[in-house]
Order: structure tokens, then C-alpha cells, then sequence
């Protein structure tokens, strides 16, 4: 295969190759250095080998996108049944199905799970853009706000249980506890695994009190400074620690205020992970719908990928 593909690179110059997509770029890297190699081989044998240097491939990375992306949802509502029956209603012409079309920001986060966020943290290609970040804060704000406004059912349920005296033994981690109150163990064990959520959620709260004021737009970017691009990823790496610490520094009640803000950020974002209409993408009528409607809103040219080279054909011949 080398071989065959020599053949792409019959010129003996400098080449640039780029690619936004590539996922294997170290492969590709060592493939096409494979390629200058055997052109090495070969100029050596007829005695018109140049630089080595003029041999070598090198892969150069940017991480960082000049251009923010924004991420929707096209939900075609012509595709939706008739709220006064049971039976589908009528399919909608092609420029009706576009004036009805509508698309729908969401948040990157949005398509995120609480557990995936404890155990993997946040994947490498969720960015967020400024006004993410922002929205982001303050659903982060919104829940802890409202989680202080909650009562403690489990530590109120413990001290009901055995007395203030007992309830007292467990908030202070200094105290010794009397040997008439360990007996019998599996009660204090009992007691211990009620009080335990309330004092998971303690911490988280009294966590957040500090983090979450350290996190606030007017702490990272005070005053009169110019913001910029770098400082905003700064403070995106700090949301997204700062959520991963709830979850898998807070048990429970951490975890469950992660849950929440990921909840409201779908909620906001009308996002579905599981649609009843998911098995319509890359029906042919809606990608139709879809060109029509982004031609009506001005945001033609534009790309379109696929990971199935025979739907891309299909979609384009049927559009065609």
C-alpha cells in the first residue's frame, strides 16, 4: 500500500497537507513519512538524493479554535402527528416543511450525563463558547441557591432518632464519643449511614459558598480588564473542574447537583437525547427542509458530514 500511494507524492517539494477532522493524525503522520522514505530510497538510487531534511514530515496541532462553535437542533415539526389524532398528519410540501422548521440552540453540555461527567469527566471536543460558560455559572448558581433553601431531612432524621447528643458526636469529628452510645453497634452504624447524605450535602454547600464565588464573572474578570479569548478557556477549565469535584468529591449530593445542572441546561436547550422521530434522520425530505429553511435564513454554503458515504450519496442524488 505504501507503494501505491508513493504515487500521490510524485513531486520531490515542500507539501501541506491540513485536515480539521482527521482523527488519527500520528498514523497519517507515519504513513506519509513512510512515503518521503521510499522517495528517499529511490532519488538515493539514481543519485539525486537532496536534504534529509527535505525527507522529513512533521505534524504541527492546534487545539484551539479561532472560531467558536455553535451547536443546534433541526426539529422538523411538520414531522409531528396530529395532536387531535391518532393517525400521522399529512406530510407538508417541501416549503412548508421549511417555514415550519426550526432550529434550536443547545448547550454543549447539554448532551452530557451526570454519571459520564463522575467517572470520564468532560470529552475533549465539548467546548464552550463565552455565552455558554456564562450560562453554564449560572445554572451552576441557580441549583446550589436553591439547594441551601432545601431542609436537611437526614441529619433532622438522626438527631429525632437519638437525641441532640448523638447528632452532636457526628458534626464534630473531634469529639469523643461516650461508650455507652456504641452500644449496640449496628444502631450507631445505622445512625452513621442516615447522617451521612446530610453531611455529604453540608460540605458540598459550604464548598460551593467559596468555589462558586470564586468562579463568578466578576471575581475572573474584574473591572476594566480587556477579556480575552484565553482567559475565557481559563475559566471554562474551571467550570468543568469544578463540577467534576461535585461529583466524585461530594457522594450523593454532589452528584445530584451535577444532575440538575445538566437537567436544566437540556431543559433550556429543548434537548432530547432520544427522540421519536430519531429514526427519520437523513430522511431525504427533511434534508430538503433543512437546505430550504437555512437558504431562507441566508446561511448557505455549508457542509455537510456524515459517517455513512452511502446515505451522503443518497441524500445528495434525491436533493440533486
Amino acid at each position: 500500500m505504501t507503494h501505491d500511494w508513493s504515487h500521490l507524492c510524485p513531486f520531490r517539494c515542500p507539501f501541506l497537507a491540513l485536515s480539521a477532522t482527521i482523527g488519527n493524525p500520528e498514523q497519517v503522520t507515519s504513513w506519509l513519512q513512510s512515503v518521503k522514505a521510499l522517495q528517499q530510497q529511490q532519488d538515493a538510487q539514481l543519485g539525486s538524493q537532496g536534504p534529509s531534511s527535505s525527507y522529513e514530515v512533521r505534524l504541527i496541532q492546534h487545539s484551539e479554535r479561532y472560531a467558536d462553535l455553535r451547536y443546534h437542533t433541526f426539529n422538523q415539526s411538520s414531522s409531528k402527528t396530529s395532536p387531535s389524532s391518532s393517525d400521522p398528519a399529512p406530510p407538508a410540501l417541501p416549503d412548508q416543511a421549511a417555514a415550519q422548521a426550526v432550529f434550536n440552540k443547545i448547550h454543549p453540555c447539554a448532551v452530557l450525563t451526570a454519571h459520564q461527567v463522575q467517572h470520564s469527566g468532560f470529552p475533549s471536543e465539548v467546548s464552550l463558547e463565552p455565552c455558554d460558560c456564562l450560562e453554564l455559572f449560572s445554572s451552576m448558581r441557580q441549583v446550589h441557591q436553591a439547594a441551601k433553601q432545601l431542609p436537611d431531612h437526614s441529619l433532622e432524621a438522626c438527631s429525632t432518632a437519638k437525641g441532640a447528643s448523638v447528632m452532636d458526636s457526628f458534626k464534630s469529628t473531634a469529639m469523643a464519643v461516650p461508650d455507652a452510645m456504641l452500644s449496640p453497634p449496628s444502631q450507631i452504624a445505622t445512625l452513621a449511614a442516615k447522617a451521612k447524605p446530610g453531611f455529604e450535602r453540608q460540605a458540598w454547600l459550604a464548598a460551593g459558598d467559596k468555589s462558586l464565588q470564586d468562579l463568578s464573572p466578576d471575581v475572573q474578570f474584574p473591572g476594566g480588564k480587556q477579556i480575552s479569548r484565553s482567559d475565557v478557556r481559563v475559566w471554562e477549565a474551571q467550570l468543568k473542574a469544578e463540577l467534576v469535584s461535585w461529583a466524585s468529591q461530594h457522594g450523593a449530593a454532589g452528584l445530584h447537583a451535577l444532575d440538575q445542572v445538566l437537567q436544566q441546561l437540556k431543559d433550556v436547550s429543548g434537548w432530547q437525547s432520544a427522540s421519536a422521530d430519531s429514526s427519520r434522520s437523513g430522511n431525504a425530505s427533511d434534508f430538503y427542509s433543512m437546505l430550504k429553511s437555512l437558504d431562507q435564513q441566508g446561511m448557505l454554503p455549508m457542509l455537510t458530514f456524515s459517517f455513512d458515504r452511502r446515505k451522503c450519496e443518497s441524500l445528495a442524488g434525491n436533493t440533486i
